[in-house]
């Protein structure tokens, strides 16, 4: 998972930034071979942070924190998808053995028109289960394969201490900058603390949309699973009675 990567690569960027290294990247990451690896978006940020004079530290831990989060609600999201997967793929086996071991061992195989109509009903109610799954399961803010572009702005934003185009919690940042202008004061660890709130936020967020569709789970396999399983043996069924 890529979120793995990224977080050992920040770990280690993080390890060597504690040694006092006089460059922020540790050999492992600075060395050819490795740096194919690393996402270029974030070596510019990083490093144009560096030469800058800007404290890169905190700004690689919060990162570091938030892909860390990212990964354990792409973990209890996936988790979920694949139970419901499962469950659904027992379902149907059990149901399709059923109607093949019924109906072929009486010679009945041809599949009436009402038959279909059943069979068609069942794999639509199947493909709106998993598509609805799909729609209301949460994915990270960062990105579920990879840093989007909100993930690049916000981290530029922690760097700058200071609001981007493109990153969240624009005004509030900018009524910060406005009260240091005022009050002739630095506020950047507010402004960081801010925006490391609002990734917080963001992840809290999706693990209530995981807890509502846990709660939703067996709606869902009454839905893409239950249903299809009695439309799948209808014909089980009806041939059953007459005989």
């Amino acid at each position: 998972m890529w979120c793995t990567i990224l977080s050992a690569q920040l770990a280690c960027i993080e390890q060597h930034g504690r040694s006092g290294g006089g460059d922020w990247r540790p050999p492992v990451v600075a060395s050819k071979a490795a740096q194919s690896t690393l996402d270029p978006n974030l070596d510019r940020l990083f490093d144009a942070a560096w030469r800058q004079g800007l404290p890169i530290g905190s700004s690689i831990a919060a990162l570091r924190i938030a892909v860390v989060d990212a990964a354990d609600l792409c973990r209890c999201a996936d988790g979920l998808s694949a139970l419901f997967r499962m469950r659904m793929a027992i379902g149907l086996a059990a149901a399709l053995a059923t109607r093949y071991g019924f109906l072929h061992g009486r010679g009945l195989l041809i599949i009436s028109a009402r038959d279909r109509s059943a069979i068609l009903l069942a794999t639509a109610m199947i493909a709106a289960a998993v598509a609805v799954l799909r729609t209301v399961s949460p994915s990270p803010w960062l990105g579920r394969r990879q840093l989007n572009a909100c993930a690049y702005a916000w981290l530029q934003a922690h760097l700058e201490a200071d609001d981007v185009a493109g990153a969240p919690m624009g005004p509030e940042l900018r009524q910060l900058r406005q009260r240091e202008l005022l009050l002739g004061v630095s506020l950047q660890r507010e402004k960081r603390t801010l925006i490391e709130q609002w990734a917080k936020d963001q992840i809290h967020g999706g693990q209530r949309r995981v807890r509502r569709v846990e709660d939703l789970m067996p709606l869902w396999e009454l839905v893409g699973v239950g249903l299809p399983m009695v439309l799948l043996v209808m014909e089980v069924l009806r041939q059953a009675l007459d005989f």
